[in-house]
């Protein structure tokens, strides 16, 4: 959902157009001006409306509203590592790169309502380098691999058992990530690195998709390593919604330049002034 602000849109850009004049930059482009005014209230201190909505994609689009099975991989192991092929073509609401901000699970239809912390969670995305994903952890990773949250991780099902449950257990980023599906599959890449009480199965919701290599991992029941070796690699995938929100665009790059060059003028005209 939108995020509201301090005040209403109109108040900034008539608190930025009563600063333009000052400044001097009444011939600044209409199409430029909004931005400029934006920063400007930015400068201020004010919180400014978002553009857009947030985009909620769930993959893959046919789980949206319909419940898979229960799997205890991965929040039920100590320690784990867990990647998931998540791929392009479920992200066509998605038309030009755009900004992850949070990922979210939802327990299964019949698993219990259930509260556990995992005490050290890393969650890093990229663009998959290779599609199948490869057994080898590390052949799957892409150039622009990012560590997007590593903490700890509190998870609280609270909705009854049901055929879909709410999307419960949610990781916001602390640093988003930018997505271009244009150029490839995404890869979620998940290391448990400490997570007490594992022994208390968590189910999260999921499905299998057939002949398709969507995931690969290892626990504390395989011979595998959590750093980047090989794990089993099948075609198990938990249903996860994603969260995004447009890039932001270069017209508050170019109200910066704007504003910078407009200040330098004025300072020139005053100079010239006491001269």
């Amino acid at each position: 959902a939108g995020r509201c602000a301090a005040f209403p849109k109109s108040a900034s850009v008539n608190l930025g157009g009563g600063v333009m004049r000052i400044l001097g930059f009444g011939a600044i482009p209409a199409a430029l001006r909004a931005s400029v005014a934006a920063l400007l209230a930015l400068l201020a201190g004010f919180a400014l409306p978002a553009a857009a909505d947030d985009i909620l994609v769930v993959v893959p689009g046919s789980k949206d509203g319909v419940g898979g099975v229960g799997n205890i991989v991965p929040f039920s192991y100590p320690p784990a590592r867990y990647q998931q092929l998540n791929f392009a073509a479920e992200f066509d609401e998605i038309t030009e790169p755009s900004l992850i901000t949070e990922v979210a699970f939802r327990a299964g239809p019949t698993a219990n309502p259930f509260t556990h912390t995992v005490a050290n969670l890393q969650l890093n995305l990229s663009t998959a380098a290779v599609t199948p994903l490869s057994g080898s952890f590390a052949t799957n990773v892409g150039s622009d691999d990012t560590l997007v949250y590593d903490g700890e991780l509190a998870m609280n099902v609270v909705s009854p058992k049901s055929s879909v449950r709410p999307f419960e257990i949610v990781i916001p980023l602390e640093t988003p990530f930018l997505y271009d599906p244009g150029a490839g599959d995404l890869l979620l890449d998940l290391r448990i690195i400490d997570n007490p009480n594992s022994a208390e199965v968590k189910f999260i919701d999921s499905l299998t998709i057939p002949a398709t290599l969507a995931r690969v991992f290892c626990d504390s029941f395989t011979t595998c390593s959590v750093a980047d070796s090989g794990g089993n690699i099948d075609g198990g995938f938990l249903i996860t919604r994603f969260t995004f929100v447009p890039e932001p665009g270069s017209g508050l790059a170019g109200a910066i330049a704007i504003l910078s060059l407009g200040i330098a003028s004025r300072r020139r005209e005053r100079l010239r002034d006491r001269l």
